[in-house]
């Protein structure tokens, strides 16, 4: 529900009259955007940010076109981006007071390169439209294939860092009224970079699936992911290249997606701590978050250093308690490098790697 108490303000004069104010430009421009569309999804790109997707609310006028209504409410100001190909037709983003622009294009583009018969695939440029705490309309976006990218997920999206393969799926949803064929080609990790050296040490099968899915309903694509046992824990971005075809084909549309490595049972959490005669601590705090005890071996790394070893015995759940690692003039020796902290439970493959930056 949208409300404006009173957009105007009373003039000074002898006889008052009605000034509008700003916020009655940005009503103007709200309602303009609004009017005969209804909101049908949201679409989830961007962490922190708020993003509905809207579609003229008669269907007998519905040509495909839509718009976005996104704000920023808790992102970082260098992550609140808008970075995605939204259809065929000019995109232009208008601000609350109405101000119109074309979508900026994303500077960082690259072309896809050829394939192994030689052809270029279509892949369009997408915009690149940051993001502020000010609502913004996008319009001219085809709105069902935002509501297309909107549903892909990667499912469930934690890794356990267990030293296993791990059995995960692709999950989408066909918005358009005719079937969809659907072509995912995951191209980071383990792919090939823009160098043309390939990224072994992650594995995920297929790279390449493709499914038919009927109007309204769901479509899934196994895969199978393993990594190696130094990898860090957090957020994992996977790079996945799709390309949608119904009564229109609309060519490749790279997006990313989020997965998250780490242990259900456990937390790490790294501090590095300076002392005045120039020795270093990093200190790892250990929390159980499972429902028993827990056995934990620690081992730090640091470059140049021999590895420092501790333990920590019948952890209670709910219960956290530090492990310091001591570096003697670390503060300089190590300056402007990562410190590892590797936690392992004994007679488990589980291993849950973090690093911290020694500031200079």
């Amino acid at each position: 529900t949208l409300a404006m108490e009173q957009p105007w303000d009373w003039s000074q004069e002898r006889r008052p009259r009605a000034v509008p104010t700003a916020m009655a430009a940005a009503w103007r421009a709200v309602t303009r955007a609004l009017a005969g569309r209804v909101v049908i999804g949201e679409y989830r790109a961007v962490p922190g940010v708020r993003c509905f997707v809207l579609a003229p609310r008669d269907t007998r006028l519905d040509e495909g076109v839509g718009a976005l209504v996104l704000w920023n409410e808790s992102a970082s100001g260098g992550d609140a981006v808008l970075n995605s190909y939204l259809g065929d037709e000019k995109v232009r983003v208008v601000d609350v007071f109405g101000n119109q622009e074309d979508a900026p294009l994303d500077p960082n583009y690259v072309a896809p390169m050829p394939d192994a018969t030689g052809r270029v695939p279509v892949r369009h440029r997408p915009v690149r439209i940051p993001i502020t705490a000010s609502p913004i309309v996008v319009e001219g976006v085809d709105h069902r294939l935002v509501r297309f990218l909107a549903s892909i997920e990667l499912v469930p999206r934690d890794l356990p860092a267990v030293n296993t393969t791990h059995e995960r799926s692709i999950s989408f949803q066909n918005p358009w009224p005719g079937t969809l064929d659907a072509k995912f080609f995951v191209v980071s990790p383990g792919g090939i970079d823009a160098g043309g050296h390939r990224d072994r040490s992650w594995i995920v099968k297929p790279r390449a699936s493709r499914a038919t899915v009927l109007p309204g309903t769901t479509g899934i694509l196994p895969l199978t992911i393993a990594y190696p046992p130094s990898e860090e824990a957090g957020e994992r971005p996977f790079v996945i290249d799709v390309e949608p075809a119904t009564d229109h084909t609309y060519g490749l549309i790279r997006i990313q997606r989020y997965m998250s490595v780490g242990l259900p049972e456990m937390e790490m959490r790294l501090a590095s701590i300076g002392l005045r005669n120039g020795d270093l601590i990093v200190e790892a705090d250990i929390e159980n978050t499972s429902t028993g005890p827990i056995n934990v071996e620690l081992t730090a790394f640091a470059p140049g250093v021999p590895r420092i070893k501790a333990t920590i015995s019948s952890l209670a759940p709910g219960a956290h308690v530090a492990r310091r690692f001591n570096y003697p003039k670390g503060l300089k020796t190590l300056a402007g490098q990562h410190v590892y902290v590797s936690a392992t439970m004994p007679d488990t493959t589980a291993r849950l790697n973090k690093s911290v930056l020694i500031e200079r």
